[in-house]
């Protein structure tokens, strides 16, 4: 079957990653899991995916905490709960690759990606940057009737900005008093992407219905930053990511069950087609019969005499049979095909809405634990932030007394045994 043309997109998002949840996107990332959510995951071709920057087996929350005791980023304003990490994912469609050389030509592009990745975050500031190239695109391998895989790259990057510190105003110093102290490399996702006023060509602010200064969303900025940066560095032949499409903002299961969605409409659709086309066909076989009526009875040697109307219909008719024969095969193969991709689409759907179920309860389960797990601790953190010392020396008379009891109990158990031990004896003496 053919190859449908489509227009190819870049796509350039960002995820944000906590200190909590930065083991979740190093295990999918890393590939160290044995099992993943992403059903299209086939880790038999895990040895493809290309690293530029890897953790070199190390934690991402391993390596944050190096950048900080080497003072190249500093957390000063952070709290336990904020993001650490974005995920930055670099993207185009799977046909983009597969017409121009495919894995060869993914890896080229993608290291030019991450140079676009060195230049937003820096290159000391990424822990990891892979292209993953063995998660399996089932739409365009039902289609071109092989295995074709999905080229992207995920980067892990920690966002920041640079502060300047400022001495106090109550300062004993006058002279000191308001003045720079120092410059940090604070980690802030917040304050990178924070969203700019919009200019006109004069480089005054573009005001809103409300008269206020219309906002340019940073995100939106990535995409078209990301975009001259390929097309300048002679990727052609792809359109930016469309403005506004909530694609970018679904989770991998939701988006994959819209794509799969579309595509079994898209399938009923060109069946309803072709039955159309079946009826059209049959038309134009009566009139292909007709062509044996046009001509006159009498022969001129071996040739049929034609009036010029007829020469021209019959022409037109050959034509328009060739296109029709083919297009007609195209639907035929189109129906063969029909009952197992219909299946098999229905199947992933429902499939992948079942995982969405049990993923949501449990996270339900673990928030539930979480919380009553938070609730329990809230006198010791409060304790520990407000008594700092005393609640460490608490804690750790608390854990000498479970050791004592735990030895207590280990005694206890072994003595046990020694009067079993001899009971037994005494009584086969008797």
């Amino acid at each position: 079957m053919r190859t449908i043309a489509r227009t190819n997109y870049t796509v350039a998002r960002v995820g944000k990653i906590t200190k909590s949840s930065a083991g979740k996107f190093q295990r999918h990332n890393e590939r160290e899991n044995e099992n993943y959510g992403n059903i299209n995951v086939d880790t038999s071709m895990s040895y493809l995916n290309v690293h530029y920057k890897s953790p070199e087996g190390k934690s991402y929350n391993e390596v944050f905490d190096e950048l900080v005791s080497q003072k190249v980023i500093s957390t000063r304003g952070l709290k336990e709960d904020a993001t650490r990490f974005d995920e930055l994912l670099l993207d185009v469609n799977t046909t983009y690759f597969e017409e121009r050389g495919g894995y060869d030509y993914a890896k080229e592009f993608f290291a030019e990606a991450y140079e676009f990745a060195k230049n937003l975050y820096g290159e000391d500031k990424i822990v990891s940057a892979v292209m993953h190239a063995d998660e399996i695109n089932e739409a365009v391998t039902a289609e071109l009737g092989r295995p074709v895989y999905h080229y992207h790259l995920h980067v892990i990057a920690i966002p920041t900005v640079e502060k300047e510190v400022k001495w106090s105003k109550r300062n004993k110093d006058p002279e000191l008093r308001g003045k720079v102290k120092e410059v940090i490399t604070q980690v802030s996702h917040s304050k990178m992407w924070k969203s700019e006023p919009k200019l006109d060509d004069k480089g005054g602010p573009i005001l809103n219905k409300n008269g206020k200064p219309a906002l340019e969303k940073s995100y939106s900025v990535l995409q078209d930053k990301f975009f001259d940066h390929m097309r300048e560095a002679g990727f052609k032949d792809f359109e930016r990511g469309e403005r506004g499409s909530s694609a970018d903002h679904l989770s991998v299961l939701d988006f994959k069950i819209k794509k799969d969605t579309e595509r079994l409409n898209e399938i009923n659709k060109n069946l309803e087609v072709s039955a159309e086309f079946g009826e059209k066909a049959g038309e134009f076989k009566k009139t292909i019969d007709s062509i044996e009526d046009i001509g006159e009875k009498a022969f001129l040697g071996n040739k049929i005499k034609l009036t010029e109307e007829e020469f021209v219909f019959l022409r037109d008719a050959a034509g328009a049979g060739l296109a029709a024969q083919a297009q007609l095969k195209d639907q035929k193969e189109l129906l063969a095909n029909k009952d197992w991709i219909i299946e098999d689409q229905s199947r992933t759907i429902s499939g992948l809405k079942k995982t969405v179920v049990k993923l949501e309860n449990t996270i339900a389960e673990w928030k539930e634990k979480y919380e009553d797990l938070k609730e329990k601790c809230e006198p010791y953190l409060i304790a520990l932030k407000k008594f700092p010392e005393k609640a460490k020396e608490f804690v750790e008379t608390i854990k000498e007394k479970i050791n004592e009891e735990k030895q207590t109990a280990a005694w206890q158990e072994a003595a046990g045994r020694v009067r079993k031990r001899y009971k037994s004896r005494d009584d086969m003496e008797r």
